[in-house]
């Protein structure tokens, strides 16, 4: 049953939609246990997949590893001046696994198997350094100055790998 929960919950299935659109006279399983769909052969009558057999057959597995963080160091050197270190990132890990079989669900057939298989990676850095002058002049003048530099790196790295009409495993 855990298999369907992923699948219903993928928009690319349109299993939602689909069951919004079939009457309930349509079995999810035929009697001789192949899987229900619309058999009326009237012109006016749009074939339609099953939405149970798309999120039974149909796979899309998809993970995603995500890491913020944030570190910092402040050193001061005099009374009056200091210097703040920051480093942030953003490191995100996805994968994602689809499989489309062929499938035949009354007028409605899928004739043509797919699979395919990416995987991403996405790193965000950000260095910062911060100079901090502040001084009091005879208990009356103050002085403040901050001079700061920051630097970005970004990194993407995308593979992806696809197949169609392959042959089945038996």
């Amino acid at each position: 049953m855990a298999h369907i929960k992923e699948a219903v919950s993928t928009t690319s299935n349109s299993v939602i939609n689909t069951a919004l659109s079939l009457t309930p006279d349509i079995p999810v399983k035929n009697l001789d246990g192949s899987w229900g769909g619309v058999t009326n052969t009237s012109g006016w009558v749009t074939p339609v997949p099953n939405p149970v057999g798309l999120a039974a057959l149909n796979s899309d597995n998809r993970k995603r590893n995500q890491l913020f963080g944030n570190v910092y160091a402040e050193i001061q050197f005099y009374k009056d001046l200091s210097l703040r270190n920051e480093v942030s990132g953003n490191f995100d890990f996805t994968t994602e696994d689809i499989f489309r079989p062929t499938y035949t669900f009354g007028k409605v057939q899928n004739t043509v198997n797919s699979s395919s298989y990416s995987s991403n990676q996405n790193i965000y850095t950000v260095v910062r350094n911060y100079f901090n002058y502040n001084h009091l002049f005879s208990n009356k003048y103050n002085v403040s100055a901050t001079a700061g530099h920051e630097a970005q790196l970004t990194t993407f790295e995308n593979v992806s790998a696809s197949r169609q009409n392959f042959l089945p495993i038996m």
